[in-house]
């Protein structure tokens, strides 16, 4: 933690940054996104076993878009963000410090893009037994019982948007939900529309999701979102070598068509 603060204050004091993202003790054991403008305000930084929240969220709002510069404080999952996040040219290198850390809570130091490419692939992924072992029950369905199955486990769903509101990657202005003329989701939470809403959620981020499972964390109604994550970028990775958050400079697989592709999914 020492290393982590003593970091951020030099950046602050010698003007190399304007702010710092990271996070602040809440209420009780919690802890929230804080930021950080002044070197004296980086005594209240802290980072410990709850600061687990994906942060690079906040890289695409107005407080960090504001800033000429800024350094935040980037676990494995924060950096593999900001990787995919400079792929698609919403962010810049020169503009954003980060000061890594593992998912032990080692601090590395400030990495550039190329060194955080390289921690990015040196970091384990996460996944829980639990997880590999639901993975591996739902892929040995029949095709209608596994449609069937997500088909119930969506229906919980209440179109809070949570998991939108809390992935780095969701950072459309305007999200197809909200757009009704022509409605492409309906509004009300149902069966089939709360299928419609999380397959175009999916397919919008296969390829993209670094899988850091925050949507499955903010879901009021415990909808195992990062299990369908997992099995996409699992699929996007056995067919097209693909791997979201690896690379500043990368295309999704499934942005780009060339004219060899093979069409051996078509029925």
């Amino acid at each position: 933690m020492e290393e982590i603060k003593k970091i951020a204050k030099e950046l602050l004091a010698e003007n190399k940054v304007q702010l710092i993202v990271g996070f602040e003790k809440g209420s009780a054991n919690k802890v929230r996104p804080a930021f950080f403008t002044k070197p004296e305000e980086i005594d209240q930084l802290i980072y410990n076993e709850y600061c687990i929240h994906n942060i690079a969220l906040y890289l695409k709002k107005d407080i960090c878009q504001k800033a000429n510069n800024l350094a935040i404080i980037a676990n494995p999952n924060v950096v593999r963000s900001i990787l995919q996040l400079a792929s698609e040219n919403q962010i810049a290198e020169e503009k954003i410090k980060i000061i890594g850390i593992s998912f032990e809570g080692k601090c590395v130091g400030l990495l550039d893009f190329k060194a955080a490419e390289e921690f990015s692939k040196t970091q384990p992924k996460g996944i829980k037994p639990e997880d590999k072992a639901l993975i591996e029950k739902i892929q040995a369905m029949p095709l209608e019982e596994r449609f069937n199955y997500w088909v119930e486990a969506f229906s919980p769903c209440i179109k809070c948007y949570a998991c939108r509101a809390s992935c780095p990657m969701c950072y459309c202005g305007k999200c197809n939900v909200e757009t009704n003329n022509p409605q492409w989701i309906p509004v009300a939470p149902h069966k089939y529309g709360n299928l419609e809403w999380h397959m175009m959620r999916a397919m919008h981020l296969a390829g993209r999701c670094i899988n850091c499972g925050e949507c499955n964390r903010s879901c009021p109604v415990n909808i195992p979102l990062n299990i369908l994550s997992y099995m996409l970028s699992d699929f996007i990775l056995d067919e097209f070598d693909s791997e979201a958050g690896m690379n500043a400079v990368f295309t999704p697989a499934l942005s780009v068509y060339t004219s060899v592709d093979k069409e051996n999914f078509i029925k």
